[in-house]
């Protein structure tokens, strides 16, 4: 009988594959086995955070709570996601385990876009949340003014409406100007005048109380008419049917719009 070394190929293949797989299969089970009887061995040995900027691993670790010694099998997930939440600029957190032995920690931070000047300064976010308070080595976002306790006592919804207004009038001249928000030094509150916008070359820009939309479609077009809105000028966008312009210093004058 001839040597026919495909036959042998087809023959021992498969064995050696079956044996594999029923050593893998072996090594699964042990492990398993292992970890039933002895989940000790399972501890969790690290803590990883990964997406935080403004949040320090170390404050991060310390409000996760999770003990020395604690278990892949007794790591409570929810707990460690609420406790790392607490940081107030945590907006969110995932967490997952990485086997053999790390607990993995997704942040997403808030992103401040203005600051709230009131009995104290705190950032706020788009949606209008103050979430942390603010340092003062760190306040390059337009202030927010004027939404103090004057204007709480007006009405207990006046606070919230007023900072939701005011970070509408900042998206809206971010989106509809050539007002970038880093050009926006304040935005000051009065409950009897609207919002003053405050540019940091020193122009002010007076609105109404809503309608935001209307009043920016009049800036642009005393744009058109050369007045332009990162020029030193006081712009009244109030009135219904015109707008006040006043370069800073000399006289007001009226410009239809």
């Amino acid at each position: 009988m001839s040597f026919d070394p495909t036959r042998l190929k087809t023959l021992v293949l498969p064995a050696l594959l079956g044996v594999s797989a029923v050593a893998a299969w072996c090594v699964v089970g042990v492990g398993l086995l292992v970890g039933l009887i002895r989940p000790d061995l399972w501890v969790v040995e690290r803590v990883e955070f990964e997406g935080q900027e403004r949040s320090s691993a170390s404050s991060l670790r310390h409000l996760a709570e999770l003990q020395n010694g604690t278990t892949m099998w007794g790591a409570d997930l929810a707990q460690v996601r609420d406790g790392v939440e607490r940081h107030p600029w945590v907006r969110s957190a995932e967490v997952t385990l990485q086997w053999p032995s790390s607990v993995r920690v997704t942040i997403t931070e808030h992103e401040p876009v203005a600051v709230l000047v009131a009995d104290s300064m705190s950032y706020l976010n788009a949606e209008g949340q103050a979430f942390a308070p603010a340092e003062m080595s760190d306040i390059n976002y337009p202030l927010i003014t004027g939404i103090d306790a004057e204007a709480a006592a007006l009405h207990k919804d006046v606070p919230a409406r007023a900072t939701a207004a005011a970070l509408e009038l900042l998206e809206a001249l971010e989106v509809e100007t050539q007002i970038p928000a880093e050009r926006i030094s304040e935005i000051h509150f009065r409950a009897d005048r609207g919002f003053t916008v405050h540019i940091s070359n020193g122009a002010r820009i007076l609105f109404d109380h809503g309608e935001f939309h209307r009043q920016l479609a009049r800036l642009d077009q005393l744009e058109a008419q050369g007045v332009s809105p990162l020029a030193p000028f006081h712009i009244d966008l109030a009135p219904q049917t015109v707008a006040i312009v006043r370069p800073l210093g000399l006289e007001v004058s009226g410009v239809e719009g």
